[in-house]
């Protein structure tokens, strides 16, 4: 039970100090933050500077996709709340075996057409009817469908775009403006009958950060290295990329060349979850009558994270609940 979990957890860490992994079990216990900062400018002057590289900086990564000098204190503080001190259940580890599309996409166009609902694909909103402060319609593929309520389930650029031509809307534009991307990278490496002794195994200091055995999802041999956020690597070629991830496995793991390289850079993949976006986060509610806001941009507290994108559903859910008769 909580907190015993987290005791147990930091106690037969491997690869952690015991004189780190004591300065770590008061700091995960409470978790005090006085006021909005970069995680790095948090975690030193909580005395955490020597687990940075070896926990703090992994975790970081991986859970808001922005480097610790940059990222949010108050987000990642509310991510290791989640994972830390509400039961040993939260910090489980989730490995799909199947495609992101057959996990949420498939299921979500099901549900609403076994409600009467309809999912019409490949039609892009090109606009919002918005007439005497609330929401008539969107105009998509030349047509103009009519709706009492609207949300707009758009990534955070999208919903911009959709926005900005409306006066009504100008504070919620002008915040989204002032959001930025950030890339993950993953690079793809054929190693036919090589394997992990885990599902993934996660490096420090070097330039990959996470190592996926697809074999766990049905993808045998097959190795995934992630590269979260911005770097050097952005820069590099993919030929040269792809190169020097395969040397940086080369080192740890007794594998032959790989058969077969992917490289894919997703230059768009989050916002960056920098110190003070909070304040940059729209709520669901967006002052036009019947228009909502859902997607994991929204002022959730989380990350840009699937977790995210479910609350922010939860919460539109909610308010619209709340202000329908």
């Amino acid at each position: 039970p909580s907190p015993l979990h987290l005791l147990a957890a930091i106690l037969t860490a491997s690869g952690i100090p015991w004189k780190m992994r004591l300065r770590a079990l008061p700091f995960c216990a409470r978790l005090p933050l006085e006021k909005e900062q970069s995680v790095s400018q948090w975690l030193a002057s909580h005395g955490q500077d020597g687990l940075a590289s070896i926990l703090w900086e992994p975790l970081c990564l991986a859970a808001l996709n922005t480097p610790p000098s940059l990222a949010s204190a108050k987000v990642f503080r509310r991510v290791l709340q989640d994972a830390f001190q509400r039961g040993h259940r939260q910090s489980d580890m989730l490995l799909p075996k199947l495609g992101l599309h057959a996990l949420f996409p498939e299921p979500a166009r099901e549900f609403i057409e076994r409600r009467g609902g309809h999912v019409l694909l490949g039609q892009r909103v090109r606009a919002l009817d918005i007439r005497e402060g609330r929401i008539h319609g969107v105009m998509a593929g030349g047509k103009t469908f009519e709706a009492d309520h609207v949300v707009l389930a758009v990534p955070w650029e999208a919903c911009l775009r959709l926005i900005e031509p409306h006066p009504s809307l100008f504070p919620i534009a002008h915040a989204l403006a002032r959001l930025s991307p950030s890339p993950i990278t993953t690079v793809y490496l054929r190693y036919p009958g090589a394997s992990l002794p885990h599902p993934f195994v996660g490096l420090s200091e070097t330039l990959c950060h996470w190592i996926f055995d697809r074999a766990f999802c049905g993808q045998p041999g097959l190795m995934a290295a992630v590269i979260s956020g911005p770097g050097e690597h952005m820069a590099m070629a993919r030929e040269r990329l792809a190169e020097a991830v395969a040397e940086i496995l080369a080192r740890r793991f007794p594998w032959p060349p790989p058969q077969d390289v992917l490289v894919i850079r997703e230059k768009r993949a989050t916002f960056a979850c920098l110190a003070g976006i909070e304040s940059l986060r729209p709520a669901a509610s967006t002052g036009v009558r019947g228009l909502w806001l859902a997607g994991d941009y929204t002022d959730t507290g989380y990350p840009s994270t699937l977790e995210g994108a479910v609350a922010s559903g939860v919460k539109c859910a909610q308010a619209m609940l709340g202000e329908t008769p």
